[in-house]
């Protein structure tokens, strides 16, 4: 595989994990926005789960990218080209996962509570994961490729 390849395949990734997230949000706001979860639960439950939502986006997001940029060094060393892209690409993957699991659940933990401040934790994992799109002048430079 190429890097060309790599690129549309990053890219294809990383599309179709931002439209599943933005048709999440338009399902739940054109069928479920209505419903309120938060009356079945009580209030110490409800402050449990706004901090654990933002307590996982706080530890998740920083931990997930300080991995990625550790393990882009390490990569970068690798003779084998189709090695390193396998292992690029898994990286690629952690790195969106670790962003977009505290959105998914912060996204939930809104739906759950109508807190707005959950929603203000997805809106900067959103925009955590805006920064992630593949770019492929910055691909080449993490792959040392040419």
């Amino acid at each position: 595989m190429n890097t060309n390849q790599l690129y549309k395949q990053l890219s294809i990734i990383y599309y179709g994990i931002l439209i599943g997230v933005i048709g999440f949000l338009l399902v739940y706001y054109f069928f479920f926005k209505d419903i309120d979860f938060s009356q079945q639960f009580s209030d110490n439950v409800t402050v449990k789960f706004q901090m654990a939502g933002i307590l996982v986006l706080l530890i998740a997001i920083p931990l997930g990218l300080k991995y990625y940029s550790i393990q882009v060094k390490k990569i970068r060393d690798i003779k084998n080209e189709e090695e390193k892209i396998k292992k690029y690409t898994n990286l690629f993957i952690v790195r969106l996962a670790a962003i977009e699991f505290p959105l998914l659940l912060n996204l939930m933990m809104f739906i759950i509570t109508k807190n707005t401040s959950m929603m203000y934790c997805v809106g900067i994992a959103f925009l955590a994961l805006l920064f992630c799109k593949p770019n492929k002048i910055k691909m080449l430079e993490e792959l040392n490729v040419e």
